[in-house]
């Protein structure tokens, strides 16, 4: 079986390009898990999140902030990431909201900030602790390269 908020058994998942299979959220009373598992994160691996973020800090026009557009480009454009480009999904007004926000922000090229992104999907993202460790020491060494 393939659901553990651990994210061990998803090591066979790891290096896959796609989305991890749904998690079924079916006799969970809990709206806050319910919502956090319908968002595509929980069905994406930590170290193909960090990736696809950083191409996509580097083809945005702004230092510090990825557009949707260049998320998408990345190769966040999965069924599960398919809410990237709907004004009206959860996913789109998640990361629009004040917690991403970004100086640069415009209506007609939506962004967010890029380091909120990543501590966000350091959160929710599945891997292991290991990758998502090395991961939070990457964030905590500012202007350092990897």
């Amino acid at each position: 079986m393939v659901s553990s908020s651990e994210g061990y058994e998803f090591e066979a998942y790891e290096g896959v390009e796609g989305d991890l299979p749904e998690i079924s959220c079916a006799g969970d009373d809990d709206l806050y898990q319910r919502i956090e598992l319908s968002l595509p994160f929980a069905r994406t691996m930590i170290n193909r999140f960090m990736e696809k973020v950083d191409i996509a800090e580097e083809a945005s026009p702004n230092e510090g902030l990825v557009t949707f557009e260049a998320l998408q480009a990345a190769g966040l454009s999965t069924p599960a990431w398919s809410g990237l480009g709907d004004p009206e999904s959860n996913l789109h007004k998640l990361l629009l909201s004040n917690l991403f926000s970004h100086e640069a922000q415009h209506a007609f090229n939506p962004c967010c900030n890029a380091n909120m992104l990543r501590v966000f999907g350091l959160l929710h993202c599945k891997g292991k602790p290991a990758d998502k460790a090395k991961h939070f020491y990457w964030l905590l060494q500012e202007g350092q390269k990897k």
